[in-house]
Parts: C-alpha cells; sequence; structure tokens
C-alpha cells in the first residue's frame, strides 16, 4: 500500500481499514497525531479521515444534492448533507443517487437516523432510495413507498428487522418470488413483481413493484363494503388464478387474505399477490403456526398435516368477506374459530380426528364435542345472505373438513361461477357501489 503522508499544502482522504491485525499489517509506517487519528467503529469497514485543511474550507459545499456521484464527490462537497454516521457509512457505496433534499441541522447521528431504520419523509435507503411515505407497519418492520433515483421509479421496499427469527423467513420470501417470477408469474399470473434485496442498518429490505390499495382498504372504504359485481368477480378470478400458478409451481401462499392482494392500479383493473413470507413447499411444511386466525384451515388449527388445500380454504373464506363486508370466522381465539367452524359445517370426519394432535383441546376421547364449546347451528347462506347459487357452491367446494375434498385452483377456475356474465347475477347478488 502505497503510503501519502498529509501535509497542509494538500486536502486529501486517508483511507483507514477497520480492524486492529489490518491496521497493524498494513498501515504500520503511518504515523498519525492523537488529533488526526480516527476511532474506527465496529460497524464501519473503514472510513475517511479529513486533514484540518479540508475540514475548514466549505467553498466546496452545495446547497442542493445532485446525483448521481461518487462517495468521495459527497464527502467533499456534500458533508453538510449526512450525519457523522453516514461518513463512514457513505464509503462502503461508491455510488450515491441520493441522500436528502437538504443538508441536515444536526449532524450527530441521534438527532436523525439513531443508527437505525426509521422512517422519515425525504429521507434515504442505501443512498438511493427516497422514502416518500409508509404503506403498512407490523411488529418486526414496515413497507414504504420510495422513489429509486437510480431507476427513476417509484417502487415498494419492505423492510423487516434482520433477526434470527425473521432471517430464513426473508431469504424464503426471495427464493420464492425469485423462482415464481422467473417461471412468469409477476403479470400474467398475479406475483407482486420481486426488483432487488440487500441489508441496510439492520434491515433487510426487499424491493418490489409498487402496486395500489388492497382489498381489505377497498372494502372498507365502500358505503355497504361491498364490491361491484365485475370487481368481485376479477379478484375471485385472478386470486384463483395466482393460486393455480403457485400450487403448480409447489409453492404454498400460506396466508391469503385480503390485505395480501393489491390492485395493480387506480383502474382496478388486475390485482398483484403480495407476502410470502410464511410460505413454503409441498413436502417441506416448515411451521405449524401459520395463516391469519381469520383465515386459518381446520387441518392447521388441529395440527394435522397440510398441503396446498389450506390456500383454498382460505380462499373460501376471502370470497365470503368480499361480499360481506366482514370475516366468515371473526374468531377471538382458535376455539371460538373451531366453534365457528362447526356452527356452519358441522362435526369434523372421524378420520380427520383420530389423526389431529390438538384433537383434544376440543373433543373428548370419543371425538364428541367438549361441554366448553358452545355452537349455534347456520348455514352458509344464512350467515352470508348469498343468492346466486353457482357462488355458494363454489364457496362450499372450498370450505370442506377434508382437503382431499376441497376444489383445487384449477377446479376454481373452470367453476360455472366464472362463465356467467357479471351483469346476470349482480341484482341478485351484489349491491352497487
Amino acid at each position: 500500500m502505497k503510503v501519502i503522508h498529509p501535509t497542509p499544502k494538500h486536502n486529501l482522504l486517508i483511507k483507514v481499514p477497520n480492524g486492529k491485525r489490518n491496521s497493524e499489517r498494513n498501515l504500520a509506517s503511518i504515523k498519525l497525531s492523537p488529533k488526526l487519528e480516527p476511532k474506527v467503529p465496529e460497524s464501519a469497514r473503514f472510513r475517511y479521515v479529513k486533514t484540518p485543511l479540508d475540514i475548514g474550507n466549505n467553498n466546496s459545499l452545495k446547497k442542493t444534492f445532485e446525483g448521481p456521484c461518487s462517495n468521495h464527490e459527497v464527502l467533499a462537497s456534500y458533508r453538510h448533507f449526512i450525519t457523522d454516521r453516514e461518513e463512514y457509512e457513505i464509503v462502503n457505496y461508491s455510488i450515491i443517487y441520493y441522500i436528502r433534499k437538504s443538508p441536515i441541522t444536526c449532524k450527530k447521528s441521534d438527532c436523525t437516523s439513531n443508527n437505525l431504520l426509521r422512517f422519515e419523509k425525504d429521507d434515504h435507503i442505501a443512498y438511493r432510495f427516497q422514502m416518500i411515505s409508509i404503506l403498512g407497519e407490523g411488529s418486526s418492520g414496515f413497507v414504504i413507498k420510495c422513489h429509486d433515483h437510480k431507476l427513476n421509479e417509484d417502487v415498494a421496499i419492505k423492510a423487516l428487522r434482520d433477526t434470527r427469527k425473521t432471517h430464513d423467513h426473508v431469504l424464503l420470501e426471495k427464493a420464492y418470488l425469485t423462482t415464481l417470477q422467473q417461471n412468469g408469474g409477476p403479470d400474467k399470473f398475479h406475483i407482486i413483481r420481486y426488483k432487488d434485496s440487500f441489508i441496510f442498518r439492520g434491515y433487510f429490505c426487499i424491493v418490489m413493484e409498487l402496486a395500489s390499495i388492497n382489498i381489505y382498504s377497498l372494502i372498507c372504504s365502500q358505503p355497504f363494503k361491498r364490491l361491484q359485481a365485475s370487481t368481485y368477480q376479477m379478484v375471485a378470478r385472478q386470486t384463483a388464478e395466482a393460486l393455480d400458478f403457485m400450487h403448480k409451481n409447489n409453492v404454498i401462499h400460506s396466508d391469503i387474505k385480503p390485505e395480501n392482494i393489491l390492485f395493480t392500479n387506480v383502474r382496478r383493473t388486475s390485482i398483484k399477490l403480495i407476502d410470502f413470507g410464511c410460505s413454503c413447499t409441498e413436502g417441506n411444511t416448515l411451521y405449524t403456526y401459520i395463516q391469519s386466525r381469520f383465515y386459518r384451515a381446520p387441518e392447521v388449527v388441529l395440527e394435522n398435516e397440510y398441503d396446498s388445500k389450506i390456500d383454498i380454504w382460505s380462499y373460501g373464506c376471502l370470497l365470503c368477506e368480499m361480499f360481506t363486508g366482514k370475516p366468515l370466522f371473526e374468531a377471538f381465539d382458535e376455539e371460538e374459530l373451531m366453534c365457528l367452524m362447526i356452527s356452519m359445517l358441522g362435526i369434523p370426519p372421524k378420520s380427520i380426528l383420530k389423526t389431529a394432535k390438538r384433537a383434544k383441546y376440543y373433543f373428548d376421547e370419543n371425538f364428541e364435542l367438549l361441554d366448553t364449546m358452545e355452537i349455534n347451528e347456520t348455514s352458509l347462506k344464512e350467515k352470508t345472505n348469498i343468492s346466486d347459487p353457482y357462488l355458494l357452491q363454489l364457496i362450499s367446494g372450498c370450505l370442506r373438513w377434508d382437503p382431499k375434498e376441497r376444489f383445487s385452483a384449477e377446479d376454481i377456475i373452470k367453476h360455472n361461477y366464472f362463465k356467467q356474465s357479471n351483469n346476470s347475477s349482480q341484482s341478485s347478488t351484489y349491491m352497487r357501489t
């Protein structure tokens, strides 16, 4: 390594590698005064040390950021746009596409990012993406609408804390999205398009195409909590097509619900399926506790073996909720969920209960209901007020105790419900919105 000693006549940057061993091996001959010697944090590979002359010269500082540029240019002309921590961090990014719209008022890291990734409008992610708004939040992360300054397009970034608990989930989600995309899924089969992924400030970020409103939000925004017949049928068909494509590629989504189905545009002409964080493959089911409770299949509740038919059960629940505006099985816990299922479908077959690890929580040794189970018998038609016989038949084919007796996604696509026109069932089945 060629060593250049700083003198007052030059502005230069000294690259100091991280780690005591590297410093001793590569920089043994460099002698800095205590004032100039940098303290390298563990999180940074190396930093750039400015000479006194470099620090004192403000003539080169610019008022607005103009990218893309190199990290050297940022340190020379845009130091007032970045925090002290970012001065360490930025050297890991050779090309800087975006920082902020204007200079910061406090250089200390805890005045801005606090060394973590959090939403702050017009702040950056990975010196490339401009944060615009929050699309959703959860216990382990959030989804942000961003502008990609490299490709000049709006995107959605799902950012999850990179912990032991979430790491495998995120890697699997990336793998499933990549596989489905390579097999032709993003547009033809209504799967959200994967674009990129990286780790930034302890968060695993997945970059995806930006879609529009989700089904749940649209239902809540409607005066009568219902969708137009044409929209309802389109969502039902395209969701079934997405499931058929996934299942034929050996992927189980495991979390079908209104929040995970997005319209691709404001005209609501097509949908995209999102959130593959809990997905698994046929014959390699990784989790016993999966699916959101309202849409959880009975084999998951009873802890039997499960397959892609759990998605079909959730799909049947989805069709009911899109029609009525509320979940079909709106249960507080799994005991209430089982009660609601039995109230509508009757007692499960003994062949299912015999192999169920959790049957003892709801049934005695003779497979009779425990006294604690409160059952109020009803029917699908009574509970939903659906009058279209084809739609009732379609939903009934999805909500069966035995997964082997449920429709497949291919059966759903071929069902007579989709062969009738929107107008023929609209007056008797749906209320216009």
